[in-house]
């Protein structure tokens, strides 16, 4: 556990493969903001 209550750790692995439309890679970040954020309190 990275953080008390922690669950799943955002990764992507190292690379994007070249024919992933850049609107997935787009709603992949926009989910890892909205969601990965840890709230101290």
């Amino acid at each position: 556990m990275f953080s008390p209550g922690g669950g799943y750790v955002f990764n992507q692995v190292h690379n994007i493969q070249p024919n992933v439309p850049a609107d997935n890679v787009i709603a992949m970040l926009d989910g890892a903001l909205e969601h990965g954020v840890y709230r101290k309190g």
